[in-house]
This record gives C-alpha cells, structure tokens and sequence, in this order.
C-alpha cells in the first residue's frame, strides 16, 4: 500500500541526502579553453591563420581535420600522439596514443580555441590485450590500474596542449607568411 500526502513527501525527503556545501564536485573532462582577442584583426583572416597554424603544427602527430567551415569561421582537428609509459615493467600494453580534439572557432577580433576529449589508448602486447585509461579527467588518481601512470597521461596531455597553445597564439598574431605576396 502506497501512502499519499504529507507523511510519503516526509519519508521521501528523509531517504534523500541533502548535499554538503563540502561536497566533492566530480571529475570534469581533462580540457583546456580560452578565448583570445586580437585587436582589429577580421574573421577571414583569423580563420587563414587557424587553418595555416593546424597544418603546420601537427605534423608529428596523425592528425585529421574534420572540419573545415569558413562560414561559422570553425576548425576542428582530432589529433594522436604516441604515448610511452614512464614505467618499465608491464607497460607494453600500456604504450599506444592519446587523441584530443582541437576546435577553434573565428570571429573578427577574437578567437576561441578548445583543446578536448583527451582519451589514452593502449596497445595489444604479444603476451596481453591493451590496457586502455579511455577519457583522461581531472580525478587524482586512477586506483583501478595505476595512479602514477594516469598522472603521466595528464602531464603527457597538458605538455602537449600547452606547447600547442603557445604556438597558436603566436600564428595567430601574425599574419600568415606570404599569404597576400605571390
């Protein structure tokens, strides 16, 4: 038998934790964003500039660029990166990729980059099938499997993405080379 009125809304509000104000917020995505201005520079030539950058700075990574708008002034490039373990024993089926996502989209004046969707991908030994971290997140640690290389998949992820980060900001403050001269 069901019960109705204020006693069931009294037994539902007591089964229901209330959340603490020093309750841990989940683990978000491993991402990196920002939108950077640069003054009196128009759309077009942003979106020239990102499309130049992409194809210079990923090509020692297998990279493929899946779009290519020029009308919503949008990029977005999913990119792997070899990985190697920072252990030594038992990390063959650890080594493979990490692949991240690059969007950036164009307006005049301002650009806005995301560097996203980090996933780690193991590879097959002989001996083992690969052990795969999947999604890399901002959690602290990874009992599952190993905490110390999960913390090496992050650094691995940020060095790449910050080193990216740095010589997109560069191509995009400069007018692409040659680009008005031929």
């Amino acid at each position: 038998m069901l019960f109705a009125g204020p006693v069931a809304s009294f037994a539902l509000l007591l089964a229901e934790p209330t959340p603490s104000p020093e309750a841990k917020t989940p683990p978000q995505p491993l991402s990196f964003t920002e939108v950077v201005t640069v003054e009196r520079t128009p759309a077009k030539e942003l979106y020239l500039r990102a499309v130049s950058w992409l194809a210079h700075s990923v090509a020692d990574a297998e990279s493929v660029l899946e779009v290519q708008d020029r009308e919503s002034g949008t990029l977005i490039s999913k990119v792997a990166i070899p990985y190697e373990p920072n252990v030594a024993s038992s990390s063959e089926n650890i080594r493979g990729f990490i692949t991240f996502t690059v969007t950036i989209m164009v307006k005049d004046g301002r650009y806005k980059y995301m560097i996203s969707d980090f996933t780690h991908h193991g590879s097959p030994s002989p001996t083992a099938d690969a052990i795969d971290f999947g999604a890399l997140t901002t959690a602290k640690e990874f009992p599952e499997i190993s905490t110390k290389i999960w913390k090496h998949l992050k650094t691995v992820s940020a060095s790449r993405a910050s080193a990216l980060i740095s010589s997109m900001k560069t191509a995009m403050s400069a007018p692409v080379p040659g680009a008005g001269n031929w």
